[in-house]
């Protein structure tokens, strides 16, 4: 078993230096080709290198490799704390509405007019914090949904039209 991860390790080796040593290459035509046409259209063309090295290219890939994970691992990790304290707030708000909803209705002071009005006020402040749902688009998928019925709809009642108005001839 030791030798078959040996050998597997040696022939993804091979494979990066073999792909690697391609990559060069095909870079190394390019940059031939590009600075021919930049002097032959007038333009002195000093690039910074002459030459890209299969090692170069396995550098840069893996600092590309790198920089791809890191922002994978970055957004992961925005997206928790994001949801984290997007929960938070609600939490905080639906805490907020249940303690003054409450302190309403435990005002034993208070007439049945004076309750309406924070109440409805209560109402209002629930609208301006918007405590709904805890999902940033609830409905979405089905307004898309609802939108694509109506038009199957639309096109069925033109089509129907169509027929009727067609009918309507033959019989003239």
């Amino acid at each position: 078993m030791r030798t078959d991860s040996i050998s597997l390790h040696q022939l993804l080796q091979s494979d990066v230096k073999w792909k690697s040593d391609a990559v060069a290459s095909v870079l190394n035509v390019v940059i031939r080709y590009v600075a021919e046409t930049l002097e032959s259209a007038g333009i002195d063309a000093k690039l910074p290198f002459q030459k890209v090295t299969p090692e170069g290219v396995i550098f840069v890939a893996k600092w590309g490799l790198l920089v791809v994970v890191a922002y994978w691992i970055i957004s992961f990790i925005v997206r928790l704390v994001v949801g984290a304290v997007r929960q938070t707030l609600w939490l905080l708000k639906v805490t907020f509405v249940i303690g003054m909803f409450g302190w309403i209705l435990s005002t034993t002071g208070a007439s049945a007019e004076t309750t309406a009005v924070r109440l409805a006020g209560l109402v209002c402040i629930c609208v301006l914090l918007g405590i709904r749902s805890t999902s940033a688009k609830p409905d979405a998928h089905l307004e898309d949904k609802i939108k694509m019925l109506e038009r199957r709809l639309d096109d069925d009642g033109e089509k129907q039209n169509g027929m009727m108005e067609k009918s309507s001839s033959d019989q003239e």
